[in-house]
């Protein structure tokens, strides 16, 4: 498997050779970058800029760049399986990871994002979600009312999850409808997360013939966070 990525980068590099030198075609790079995207690799942000070392600082621009055209115009390789539209997908991705609360990074994305394939545009709402920060909220929030389905479910949860007692105090305006309302319950008590808690406690009150089901899932997740804590101990 190694010597076989290790033929690709090689005959990538050779391709571009006779280029000028780019930041965005180094091999080193690339391969870091192609890690990634493997759909079995599981990355912590800490192990990413351990990964990239002295390119993280660089590595923005390139990811936009890849977000664009999946890498192929700085030649990174396609393995097995994989296609330029996840390789797209997986920089919107790591763009997330690497940039907490950087409102430029999320505004870049709100303004390309219209002019995206459908499974790009659904990365960019979790990247968003993992970006933060109250522009990524205030969209994604305005987008919640021009969508449907299961489109506007993502978008709920990465809202929930970027900022659960903040989507907790504007859960009414985000979901006006009693139904909306119960859509959310059905997704928070599928989370079962920690984050979740301030917006079940909200819909005990909204939705009091459910507040029973609510109650036992609060319960339930912090029994959990308790012995996870014990744990620890």
């Amino acid at each position: 498997m190694i010597g076989w990525l290790a033929g690709l980068f090689l005959l990538a590099a050779s391709s571009t050779a006779g280029g000028v030198p780019s930041p965005c075609n180094d091999r080193g790079v690339m391969e870091k970058f192609v890690e990634f995207a493997d759909p079995s690799a599981d990355h912590t942000p800490a192990g990413l800029e351990m990964a990239f070392g002295k390119h993280v600082v660089g590595l923005e621009t390139c990811l936009k760049r890849w977000v664009g055209d999946g890498g192929e115009g700085d030649g990174i390789p396609l393995g097995r399986g994989v296609t330029r539209e996840s390789y797209r997908t997986s920089a919107l991705e790591l763009l997330g990871l690497l940039n907490p609360k950087n409102e430029r990074v999320a505004s870049w994305i709100i303004h390309n994002l219209p002019s995206w394939p459908q499974s790009v545009q659904s990365q960019a709402l979790n990247t968003l979600g993992e970006i933060g920060g109250d522009g990524s909220f205030v969209f994604l929030k305005a987008e919640t009312r021009r969508t449907g389905g299961d489109r506007r479910e993502l978008i709920w949860n990465s809202l929930v999850l970027m900022d659960g007692p903040r989507f907790a105090t504007e859960l009414e305006s985000i979901a006006p409808t009693h139904d909306e309302q119960a859509l959310i319950g059905s997704m928070l008590i599928a989370l079962n997360q920690p984050v979740v808690l301030p917006a079940l406690r909200k819909l005990m009150v909204l939705i009091p013939e459910k507040a029973r089901v609510y109650a036992e899932q609060i319960r339930e997740i912090e029994k959990q966070g308790e012995k996870n804590h014990e744990q620890t101990n």
